[in-house]
């Protein structure tokens, strides 16, 4: 029955021109942790002119989350090192890193025997090279999302190694700031304004390839225009994206997956830790559950509250930033809206017999969802993992050692399937209709 059963959509449900177009996970680190965007900064002092006039915070910063100098950025980049110091003399792809890599591995001999001077003095090396690590951090990113997305021709490239951003882990980067939201001007403005810039550009990344959907979208070789024109009226634009979209040229022949899941099994419910208007338009308000927040909700900090600001005013001396729960491992818990969403997730979960997980890459950043997931699992409930490749796939018996290394599940657990998808909505709903016309005969 329709009812019994539950998506689960990740980021890679809306990623890529056969979707809706927005960006990756590679490219959507590069632009909200690893790229200082100057240019919405400026926007952002404008619009925070009057709202900082205020007990609550003094002035604005535009200070940024990975700065060249941070003692964040060279700790994340110190613990990759670390990570990859075994693969520096027979992976390609690390030679670029190998003296800041050798360095680390030397730190870590000095910590061993105690040698407290060398520790010192390596560790003064590693502040310098780290800088120019940024480099090519930056440089590395930039190239690669400058170019079209390659696919895999042969089994050649089945096994590609390891860059050294592969190794990067940014947990603790955001969390460490999220107590300065309490009181910016007792806890520090620097780690205040790196967070709250930090969602202004997640934000951004996720509304601008939308906006771009409008006649009225203007980029003009300057994304300041954009910036300034989305931050002068949010609510219009945002209503606008909600309500006037054209989802039309999302639904090809092939369709999209919302489109095609929700037509097919109207009385489902999803459940998303994407931020847009998507899954709501095609399964309904009702049987749409979002775990992470929305395009459309920012949050007040000194009314400890979270407002949807479609067909709303936001005042001039209001203090307001997007509420999006990023890419952090911990996710602060604002508002009792929030527990109501994780409520109803649970609620769905625990009726379903049927959970089917589409572009969630069970990534740790999300463990308190796994564990939820988990839970579900342990129930002895079916769970379907579609996942993407562009390779013809003999055994998916990998991908569901990966849920359940995931989940932290018993190797003993036959209650999940692994289903292999190329991107085609279409393709892979008959794949689903033959599995759950298998279950039910």
């Amino acid at each position: 029955m329709d009812n019994k059963i539950v998506f689960f959509f990740g980021a890679g449900a809306e990623y890529g021109e056969n979707s809706f177009g927005l960006p990756s996970g590679g490219e959507y680190t590069l632009k909200t942790m690893q790229q200082k965007n100057a240019k919405l900064y400026t926007e952002l002092k404008k619009f925070y002119n009057n709202r900082v006039r205020n007990a609550y915070v003094e002035k604005y910063q535009n200070s940024f989350l990975f700065e060249k100098g941070s003692h964040t950025f060279r700790e994340i980049i110190y613990r990759a090192a670390s990570e990859c110091a075994k693969e520096v003399d027979t992976n390609q792809n690390l030679k670029p890193y190998k003296k800041f890599i050798d360095l680390v591995k030397e730190h870590h001999v000095f910590e061993d025997n105690g040698d407290k001077s060398a520790q010192k003095e390596k560790w003064a090396a590693i502040i310098e090279e780290a800088k120019n690590v940024y480099d090519l951090l930056i440089k590395d990113y930039e190239s690669n999302n400058s170019k079209p997305e390659s696919k895999p021709n042969d089994d050649s490239e089945k096994e590609k190694s390891k860059d050294f951003k592969d190794y990067l882990m940014f947990y603790g980067a955001v969390e460490k700031d999220f107590s300065a939201i309490v009181d910016p001007n007792r806890v520090g403005l620097t780690q205040f304004w790196r967070v709250i810039n930090y969602y202004w550009s997640a934000f951004f990344t996720i509304l601008q390839p939308m906006c771009e959907e409008f006649s009225w979208y203007r980029f003009d070789d300057d994304p300041r225009h954009f910036y300034e024109n989305t931050l002068n009226d949010l609510p219009k634009v945002i209503d606008e994206i909600y309500s006037n979209y054209d989802f039309s040229s999302k639904d090809d022949k092939n369709g999209n997956y919302y489109k095609k899941l929700s037509e097919k099994y109207p009385e489902s419910t999803a459940i998303t830790t994407n931020y847009t208007p998507f899954i709501e338009h095609y399964f309904g308000h009702d049987k749409s559950i979002y775990l992470a927040g929305k395009l459309s909700e920012f949050e007040y900090p000194q009314e400890l509250c979270v407002k949807d600001i479609r067909n709303s005013k936001i005042e001039n001396d209001r203090f307001v930033f997007p509420f999006l729960m990023t890419q952090a491992p911990v996710k602060p818990i604002i508002v009792p809206s929030q527990i109501r969403e994780y409520g109803k997730a649970l609620d769905r979960l625990q009726n379903a017999e049927t959970l089917i997980i589409i572009g969630y890459s069970l990534g740790q950043a999300d463990n308190h969802i796994n564990a939820m997931l988990r839970e579900y699992v342990l129930e002895n409930k079916k769970v379907i993992y579609c996942y993407y490749t562009e390779k013809d796939v003999d055994s998916d018996a990998e991908e569901i050692e990966k849920v359940k290394n995931c989940l932290k599940l018993p190797n003993t657990l036959s209650s999940i399937i692994a289903v292999s998808n190329r991107g085609n909505a279409k393709e892979l709903l008959v794949k689903l209709e033959n599995i759950l016309h298998e279950k039910d005969g």
